[in-house]
C-alpha cells in the first residue's frame, strides 16, 4: 500500500495529477471531489445534482473541515462549519489538511456505507424543494411524488 503523498507547498492542481490507482482511497476521493471542484464553473453549476453528493472533509490543524473550494490560484478554502455548503473561513494549501473523509469529522468511509445515506438525505431535500416550489424540475417532481414515498427510513 503506498503511503499518502507530502505534498509541501504543492499547489492543488500538481497533487491532483500525481493520482495513481493504489493510492490510499481518502487520498483517491479527495482528488476525485477536488477535480469536481476545479472544473469551470458553467460545468459546477450544470453537475451540480450529481456532484453535490460527494462532500469533501478534512482536518485543519487537528480540527475538522469541510473543503468547499479548490482555486485556480492552487490552493482550498475550507470551513469549520461542515454544514456549510459554499465558501470558506480560511484558504489553505493541499498540504495543510490531513485525514481526508467523505464522512464529517470520521474517518474515510467506502463508498457502499455512505452513499444510501447521503441519497436519502438529498432525495428529502429534493422533496422539500419540490413542495415548497423552490424547485421545480421534473426530476425533483418524480422524487418527491415517487421516490421519497417508498423509501424506508436509515438508522
Amino acid at each position: 500500500m503506498n503511503q499518502p503523498t507530502k505534498p509541501e507547498e504543492m499547489l492543488v492542481d500538481d497533487w491532483i495529477d500525481e493520482v495513481c490507482p493504489t493510492d490510499p482511497p481518502e487520498e483517491l476521493y479527495a482528488k476525485f471531489v477536488l477535480t469536481h471542484m476545479r472544473m469551470p464553473a458553467v460545468l459546477q453549476t450544470a453537475f451540480r445534482e450529481f456532484t453535490k453528493l460527494y462532500i469533501l472533509y478534512g482536518k485543519y490543524s487537528g480540527k475538522p473541515v469541510r473543503v468547499n473550494v479548490a482555486s485556480r490560484l492552487g490552493d482550498i478554502g475550507v470551513t469549520f462549519d461542515l454544514k456549510r455548503e459554499t465558501g470558506y473561513d480560511v484558504r489553505v494549501m493541499v498540504s495543510d489538511i490531513t485525514d481526508w473523509s467523505n464522512v464529517p469529522g470520521e474517518p474515510y468511509q467506502p463508498m457502499a456505507v455512505w452513499i444510501p445515506t447521503r441519497l436519502t438525505e438529498h432525495f428529502r431535500s429534493l422533496q422539500t424543494e419540490s413542495r415548497s416550489g423552490k424547485n421545480n424540475s421534473p426530476i425533483a417532481k418524480v422524487v418527491a411524488e415517487s421516490v421519497v414515498p417508498t423509501m424506508t427510513r436509515q438508522k
